[in-house]
């Protein structure tokens, strides 16, 4: 091929397009999910739509994530084995995870409302990511009644939690549970 059909090609010009838009991904009874390799730690990462029922769209959906070492087999991986615990049973996690972090901040007065009660903090609080790392399991959280403007429950590996938070003077808090 001369140089004329090399740069004018039809061909060439598809090839490339498939292979900038050729993403290794596997589809799972919960969402589709998509591997990156670009992230501190290379996993799969995806959307669930409609975790809650209620909320503009945006808030409705969760992002999640797990540590795979390879994008081979990912649904055998230890990482979507501890996600599809947490997401199976919606109702259950939800309600597990915002219990533990009423339960921490209902007396921590300097990060709520005073008079808030506990029923108005279960229902202030949103899951809004599910991360399985290598090391560690984040729950990213939207808790509009409790002053932080950043939060995640951490469950670590020797079976610690910790709840993180940023409040809106941008200091940073860890507090072990």
């Amino acid at each position: 091929m001369g140089l004329f059909g090399k740069l004018f090609s039809k061909k060439a010009k598809e090839e490339t397009e498939y292979k900038k838009n050729d993403r290794i991904s596997f589809d799972s009874p919960f969402c589709s999910f998509v591997y990156i390799a670009e992230a501190a730690e290379q996993g799969y990462e995806g959307e669930i739509d409609d975790w809650y029922t209620d909320g503009r769209d945006f808030e409705k959906n969760i992002c999640v994530y797990f540590y795979a070492d390879t994008p081979e087999c990912p649904e055998f991986s230890s990482g979507y084995k501890e996600l599809v615990k947490l997401i199976s049973d919606r109702e259950r996690t939800d309600h597990e995870i915002k219990k533990i972090v009423v339960d921490h901040f209902l007396f921590k007065t300097d990060f709520i409302k005073e008079g808030t009660t506990e029923e108005e903090l279960m229902t202030g609080i949103r899951i809004i990511g599910i991360y399985v790392y290598k090391e560690e399991i984040q729950i990213s959280l939207d808790c509009g009644k409790i002053y932080s403007s950043e939060m995640d429950l951490v469950f670590k590996l020797d079976g610690s939690k910790e709840i993180r938070y940023v409040d809106y003077d941008n200091e940073k808090y860890c507090d072990k549970l």
